[in-house]
């Protein structure tokens, strides 16, 4: 059984899972973040690999992707990162990550090396399930958890092979758009939990909007095995740039206010939760967000930006689309893939690049 398994398996509540990008403001700085999180009451680590294009990421967590990678972050030191952090604690640790960077790193190699740094589970969050297959045998070659991301729109057929193929969890995104703090909890996250409960025995977490102890109580008190904080928290980072002891205080009082939010809670999937539209949960409002998708819409991942192609290989043309469907659009004669947006310099990191 994984790290990741044997924490949903074992626990008494909704579990907490916190996410910072890899390496900001400082390599240095970041490990301090990470064992600061886990210390506070974190049950899940989650670090992001900083990229220049988070095509998923709103501002605040782009603002961090540039600050880590002006530090001098590359995908071999953010492995050294996590080598660091697992010396100090034994939380189960999550990166996510877009799949350029896996690409130029090699798929088998970089599982092989992140699973000897410590990693327990990869969330590429641009890759569809369709086009994941090669990602998914190399995690599991290396005994990584493969975790993939379910939203609102995913059609009931995308969203059973979704069930059947994730790890470890799955990442319910509560509401179209990318990351960032909001100051409601959307009616859609009641349904799609039901949805994901009917069609895989996994724990599900909700990210995407959740920043304050009672938003986190709210998603959980809709069925939620595990919140995702992320914004709130790397928006802290940012605010106290100047002071990291401040910095380091203010990250394990939000850590542990919205721990505390949800203790006493069922653990989850329990299928008791309301869904009325005009509900109030916990002085949180829950607003009805109106998607109108195109049935023409090509399926990719919650916004998704990969997608496939008439040949079944990613189609590296950018969209800003919601996944509605199954099916392809017509498509005109096939256009040349641009050149693969570098993240890193060309010259990678030897092996035993420390942090």
């Amino acid at each position: 059984m994984s790290r990741l398994s044997g924490v949903f398996r074992d626990r008494n509540r909704p579990l907490l899972v916190t996410f910072v990008v890899g390496g900001d403001p400082t390599p240095e700085i970041s490990v301090r973040i990470a064992v600061a999180l886990a210390d506070a009451g974190a049950d899940i680590l989650e670090l992001g690999m900083p990229f220049s294009d988070p095509t998923g990421d709103g501002p605040v967590i782009e603002r961090a992707d540039t600050r880590a990678l002006r530090a001098g972050m590359t995908p071999v030191r953010l492995l050294s990162l996590v080598r660091e952090v697992r010396r100090r604690t034994t939380v189960p640790i999550v990166l996510l990550c877009y799949y350029n960077n896996l690409f130029r790193y090699g798929l088998e190699g970089f599982c092989r090396d992140a699973a000897a740094a410590g990693v327990d589970g990869l969330l590429c969050v641009d890759l569809p399930v369709e086009q994941g297959g090669a990602l998914r045998s190399a995690c599991r070659k290396a005994g990584i958890d493969r975790i993939l991301v379910a939203a609102p729109s995913t059609s009931d057929r995308r969203l059973a092979r979704i069930g059947r193929e994730s790890e470890g969890f799955v990442y319910a995104v509560s509401t179209m758009g990318v990351t960032g703090v909001r100051d409601h909890v959307p009616v859609t996250i009641g349904p799609l939990l039901e949805r994901l409960h009917r069609v895989t025995g996994l724990p599900v977490a909700v990210g995407f909007g959740v920043g304050t102890p009672e938003q986190a109580r709210a998603v959980a008190g809709l069925g939620a095995d595990g919140v995702i904080v992320g914004s709130a928290l790397v928006g802290l980072i940012e605010t106290h740039l100047a002071d990291e002891r401040v910095m380091l205080d203010a990250l394990g009082a939000r850590v542990r206010a919205i721990r505390r939010a949800l203790e006493g809670l069922p653990p989850g999937g329990s299928g008791n939760a309301k869904r009325e539209e005009e509900t109030v949960l916990t002085g949180t409002e829950v607003v009805r967000e109106t998607v109108h998708l195109d049935e023409t819409q090509s399926p990719v991942e919650g916004e998704g930006r990969f997608v496939a192609g008439r040949d079944g290989q990613p189609d590296a043309r950018r969209t800003a689309i919601p996944e509605s469907g199954d099916r392809l659009p017509e498509q005109g004669p096939a256009v040349p893939h641009p050149a693969p947006v570098l993240a890193y310099p060309q010259a990678e990191d030897p092996p035993d690049g420390g942090v």
